[in-house]
């Protein structure tokens, strides 16, 4: 077994430099690890260490995980990615848009490929524009219950239509919440719950038995710690119960949001990215085709690529919920057709399907210091997978 000397000493400086408390990773190479590696603190006031059964809070992982579920409905031809969204939900029919800062009515439908791709013109919260502006309201009202209730994927999206688009689907690409909406558009062909038909397509069939949408064993939570600095020296300060657009910690959430919903372990994520590489459960049923796959993993924002700003280098453009390395000119070096995401707290996956490999790398700290990780890290991983 290699001892990837490099990408250990990369994560015992990251925890040193105090980014984190503590991180857990694991790599395989053909579906078989390879290496394994769990340092640090977990809890801070008990003293208990990182370890592989902890349950870690993925948030934009779930994203991956989604567009997997939703492409096994267009493998069976269930939908297709040329139909308007306004097809299932009648009230993006006629769309506001942004224009130079005026309200226009917009001239193109989202289709479900916008989607996919986040170039439907939904936003995240911020507040450069009235869309953001919009968006952020709509999201702190996401996670407080009116009379005791909280919001359904039905209700969310009939708020989330009367918000303007901040451009015409097709002709940009801003992260934002199309993956939550295909989570809904889920809901509306299937007729079960996102949470019921993940489950049902994904998790069941991957064995992956410790991922849900909310928190199955307190006792194993991965703790969350909140990162500063106080007079140029770095603090890390636990957060309990750190719910950040999670409705419910503890109990199934009434709408799991399909781009930030997901609680998984190390383990159980890395079964699922050994899946993205050729589309076979462990037993080697073919659960989504290699040519969807293919489509998933492949640049599918061509002329928008100059669009595609993340902390990624510009050798990187985006597939369906996944970055995808198209050049391997610019640092860090990594293999051309590597591709995978992040989550809010520095988690990350990788999958390298030339070479076969998976990574899954979890980290629990708010930032997550993602441009670190898809760098320093991502370096010192491959001078050590190159190795192999």
């Amino acid at each position: 077994m290699n001892n990837f000397e490099n990408t250990k000493n990369k994560l015992i400086e990251f925890v040193e430099k105090k980014y984190f408390t503590g991180a857990v990773l694991k790599i395989n190479r053909n579906k078989e690890n390879i290496f394994s590696f769990s340092f640090g603190i977990n809890d801070v006031d008990k003293k208990t260490k990182m370890n592989e059964d902890l349950i870690f809070r993925g948030y934009s992982l779930t994203k991956t995980v989604t567009v997997a579920a939703f492409l096994t409905l267009i493998d069976k031809k269930i939908i297709s990615l040329n139909e308007p969204l306004h097809k299932f939900f009648p009230e993006f029919k006629n769309m506001k848009v942004l224009n130079n800062n005026e309200i226009i009515d917009a001239k193109k439908e989202i289709l479900i490929k916008h989607l996919l791709t986040m170039t439907s013109g939904l936003a995240y919260f911020g507040n450069k524009n009235i869309t953001q502006k919009e968006t952020t309201v709509l999201l702190s009202e996401f996670v407080k219950p009116v009379n005791g209730e909280f919001m359904n994927y039905k209700e969310f999206i009939k708020k989330l239509s009367k918000i303007p688009l901040e451009f015409e689907p097709g002709t940009n690409w801003r992260y934002g919440l199309s993956l939550d909406v295909i989570a809904g558009v889920i809901e509306k062909v299937t007729g079960m719950t996102y949470r019921d038909f993940v489950k049902e397509a994904i998790f069941d069939k991957l064995e992956m038995s410790d991922s849900d949408f909310y928190l199955k064993d307190k006792n194993r939570e991965a703790k969350v710690y909140n990162w500063s600095l106080v007079n140029d020296e770095p603090i890390l300060k636990k957060v309990e119960n750190f719910n950040f657009f999670i409705q419910e910690i503890d109990k199934v959430p009434k709408m799991p949001m399909g781009g930030a919903g997901l609680f998984t372990t190390v383990k159980d994520y890395l079964k699922f990215l050994d899946f993205l590489i050729d589309g076979k459960d462990s037993k080697g049923n073919q659960i989504i085709s290699k040519k969807i796959l293919k489509e998933m993993t492949s640049d599918k924002l061509k002329k928008l690529k100059s669009n595609f700003r993340w902390t990624l280098n510009e050798d990187y453009s985006y597939g369906y919920g996944v970055r995808v390395r198209i050049k391997n000119d610019n640092f860090p070096l990594t293999e051309i057709g590597e591709f995978g995401w992040d989550g809010l707290l520095g988690s990350i996956g990788l999958v390298d399907p030339l070479n076969k490999f998976s990574v899954c790398l979890m980290l629990s700290s708010k930032p997550g210091h993602n441009k670190l990780i898809e760098s320093e890290f991502f370096a010192e991983l491959y001078k050590d997978l190159k190795s192999i």
